[in-house]
């Protein structure tokens, strides 16, 4: 989840959770 807040900071914690 780090890194892909990282590549995208915009993207939120639900987001990355369905990513």
């Amino acid at each position: 989840m780090s890194k892909i807040m990282e590549l995208n900071p915009k993207i939120t914690d639900k987001d990355v959770i369905i990513a």
